[in-house]
């Protein structure tokens, strides 16, 4: 399909592979021009179409300095945050950066298209984001099925759905109306859940063209960079409307409309900002697109000095990583800044930083940013990407592996590594040249055998294909959660997918509780109640997993009580039951409250779940022993937090527990018999 369209404004803008997915390494960039001379980039000829060395169709010129160092800093940041180390809290906004740069390189790939030929061939295009995307994309699923296959078949019903959600690149979608919780990782996730960041990539790819093509054809430029700087603060706008401080956080995390913003900025800057090329698509000709009273005379020359002046891009650069960097290491999932306005920000911050980065006439973006170990990562940062959480969800420490976190995570780098050297070369590099690798990668140059490679690439999918479809096709979900030491839940789910709620209260005639089902982040297991309660105190046990492992010590110890707990829950979902329960009367006359296990516990959560609480003469906090980064700052919310009410106090189950492995399964967290004895002790001790 070809929308055809007359150029209005001319910009010349290169053909680049997209930001989250790295480019093949090109020669390295010549020595920036003089500052008093047109800005030219330094880069090979492009070769007519067809040419050995031409890997598909469509204009293509040189690489741009920096972009792989960036691609190299987002991704290790992703590969640190997700490991669980607190080293960085923000990791997780490596995945904006990438936003940023996609947005930018798809945008100038379809602008230059548009200048060349006065139209757009969105088929042309869409089949070539296939080949870039698709193969490596395959490979990784297959491998993941074939691995549960063997290792997790209890996953296998699970995987199913994951599965067909990421070919259908609805992975975000699929998690919002699931339910699922991206910050809530203490159990095993999904070994698909990262695909979510390539899913929104991948809906921009098939929408923006499209939304591009019209724009430019109905208004042309001007009026496109201002509609797509709109759709920007749209997106943004509606996150913080979206966003609620006491709930679960995915549905704005996940959701495309609220991840517009780093796209579509990094596309506003292809309108505005393309160094590397020549002076009329620099900034000096953001008048030619946005003309304000009395700009147009005052902003060339500024604008010239800064886009030519070596100085102040590599300050720019220094500025922009420093402010990066600001974000990756003071930033984390619970700040409300975040939501109302920091992505904004962050996005805005990653534009500026890529313009620095890319200028020919800067330095640092060489001598730094694309540097050898930087560059080697960033041009393999997809398969990277692909390849970290699999093996991170199979390569636990304490769980999966008989190492300590630091120790593991050198194991999982280099598995990592490894899986996404071999994907590079032999699939992501293969397909998307047809099975001739570019002379600019020697060191893996093949002879051309395409017909070959493709008829054993479809062969080889065939058997496998033939082999999974079966055990796949007849997958059960696991009568009870897997991700947990059995004897942890035994308990509470029998072989049979019911329990004996009589634990509850010694003696007391029980409630049969029904088989755990699927609902959130992991199992989501159903609300318990006592069979029998007390008039002169009824006592309610809120929380996750860690309740669900210790309950029926508590039940032995302290008598009657009602335990509403589920295997993934996190401290929003937790004020949500809290604040049900009010509604219901259900809240009792004692409330012990375990959460914040699986993610932040800010202050404002804290102060949420009190107000949902009412009026209750007694609240227990049981503060955490949690191996993860959140331990610290959640234990203080709560000591702090319980001093502020006078019906509030807290056990110190950490101070109890701390140094005393025994007292924990292999994770670290959830109590077995030892443990959940001196839990129960504790809290008998704080009870009147």
């Amino acid at each position: 399909m070809e929308l055809g369209l007359r150029p209005g404004l001319r910009i010349p803008v290169p053909d680049f592979a997209t930001a989250a997915e790295p480019t093949v390494a090109d020669e390295a960039l010549a020595e920036g021009p003089n500052p008093e001379e047109p800005i030219a980039q330094a880069t090979r000829p492009v070769e007519p179409v067809g040419s050995p060395r031409s890997p598909e169709p469509g204009p293509r010129l040189g690489h741009l300095t920096g972009l792989d160092g960036l691609r190299a800093i987002a991704v290790l940041a992703v590969l640190v945050y997700h490991a669980g180390l607190d080293w960085l809290p923000g990791g997780f906004l490596g995945v904006e950066i990438f936003f940023a740069i996609s947005g930018y390189l798809i945008t100038g790939l379809l602008l230059s298209e548009w200048h060349g030929s006065g139209r757009i061939d969105l088929k042309a295009f869409w089949i070539r984001r296939a080949r870039r995307l698709l193969p490596a994309l395959f490979v990784l699923l297959a491998g993941t099925l074939g691995y549960a296959l063997v290792w997790l078949p209890a996953e296998l019903a699970r995987l199913r759905v994951d599965v067909l959600a990421a070919l259908g690149y609805v992975t975000n979608w699929y998690l919002i109306l699931g339910q699922q919780s991206y910050f809530a990782d203490l159990d095993r996730q999904s070994p698909l859940l990262h695909l979510w960041s390539l899913a929104v990539e991948e809906q921009f790819y098939l929408l923006w063209p499209i939304a591009l093509a019209a724009g430019l054809l109905v208004a042309g430029p001007r009026l496109s960079f201002i509609f797509t700087i709109a759709g920007a603060i749209a997106s943004a706008v509606w996150m913080a409307v979206l966003y609620r401080p006491d709930a679960d956080v995915s549905r704005v995390y996940f959701g495309t409309d609220t991840r517009l913003t780093g796209l579509l900025l990094g596309a506003a800057l292809a309108f505005v900002w393309l160094p590397g090329h020549h002076r009329q698509t620099s900034l000096v000709r953001l008048p030619l697109i946005w003309r304000p009273t009395g700009l147009r005379q005052r902003l060339p020359t500024k604008a010239r000095w800064i886009a030519s002046n070596r100085t102040a891009i590599d300050a720019g650069l220094v500025g922009g990583l420093g402010c990066l960097g600001w974000f990756l290491y003071s930033v984390d999932e619970s700040d409300a800044f975040l939501f109302r306005g920091g992505f904004a920000l962050l996005a805005a911050v990653s534009v500026l930083t890529i313009a620095a980065a890319v200028h020919p006439a800067g330095r640092l973006g060489r001598l730094v940013l694309d540097s050898a170990p930087l560059r080697w990562l960033g041009t393999r940062s997809y398969s990277v990407y692909l390849w970290h959480w699999p093996v991170f969800m199979v390569t636990r420490p304490g769980i999966d592996l008989p190492l300590e976190p630091i120790a593991a995570f050198g194991f999982r780098l280099a598995l990592t590594a490894a899986l996404a050297e071999a994907s590079y070369r032999f699939v992501e590099t293969r397909f998307r040249y047809r099975g001739q690798v570019p002379a600019t990668e020697p060191e893996v140059a093949q002879p051309r055998r395409a017909p070959r490679t493709k008829v054993a690439w479809a062969a080889g999918i065939a058997v496998l294909a033939t082999v999974l479809a079966g055990p796949i096709a007849t997958a059960s979900p696991p009568p009870r959660p897997t991700f947990l030491p059995a004897d942890a839940v035994d308990g509470l789910v029998g072989a049979d997918g019911t329990g004996g709620a009589d634990a509850l209260a010694a003696g007391g005639a029980g409630t049969e509780i029904p088989a755990a089902t699927s609902a959130s982040t992991t199992e989501r297991l159903p609300r318990v109640t006592s069979g029998r309660t007390s008039p002169a105190r009824r006592v309610l046990l809120v929380g996750d997993s860690v309740v669900l492992a210790v309950y029926k010590a508590v039940a032995k110890k302290i008598g009657p009580v009602t335990v509403d707990a589920a295997i993934g829950r996190s401290v929003g979902e937790g004020v949500s039951v809290l604040r049900d329960r009010r509604a219901a009367n259900g809240l009792g006359d004692v409330v012990i409250v375990d959460l914040g296990n699986n993610g932040r516990l800010t202050p404002d959560l804290f102060q949420a779940a009190m107000k949902a609480l009412g009026s209750v003469p007694l609240v227990v906090w049981v503060n955490l022993t949690v191996p993860r980064d959140w331990e610290g700052p959640n234990n203080r919310a709560i000591a702090n937090g319980v001093q502020q009410y006078p019906n509030a106090r807290m056990v110190d189950w950490h101070s109890a527990s701390t140094g005393n492995p025994d007292l924990f399964w292999d994770d670290g967290y959830h109590p077995r018999g030892p443990g959940a004895k001196l839990y129960a002790s504790l809290l008998a001790a704080a009870l009147p």
